[in-house]
């Protein structure tokens, strides 16, 4: 997969412990692994890590640490529920009778 660097954004958000606003920062990763954020990371890597990929991200947000954003993680407790609903009182007897709920 190789490196790459996001060189020079306008903000960076960081997720640590601190929750790091860096401005005109650089992201650095390796795959999926975040390897550094901070500034002039090209110039603190030179001649120790190689980065295959440079992108200049001048005008962007970044925001690092967020794993799948956008996930309906709700769809399987709903799921899971109508799984559990099956179980405990199978479609055949509350289909069969109007007047029982769960």
């Amino acid at each position: 997969m190789g490196t790459t660097l996001y060189k020079n954004a306008d903000w960076i958000i960081t997720m640590n412990e601190k929750r790091e606003k860096i401005r005109h920062g650089d992201l650095l990763i390796s795959g999926k692994e975040i390897l550094d954020v901070g500034t002039d990371l090209e110039k603190k890597y030179e001649g120790t890590l190689k980065i295959d990929h440079v992108v200049e991200a001048e005008g962007t947000v970044i925001l690092p640490g967020f794993v799948n954003v956008h996930h309906h993680t709700w769809q399987s407790l709903i799921d899971a529920s109508c799984f559990l609903a099956f179980i405990v009182c199978p479609a055949s007897i509350w289909l069969s009778d109007s007047s029982s709920s769960l």
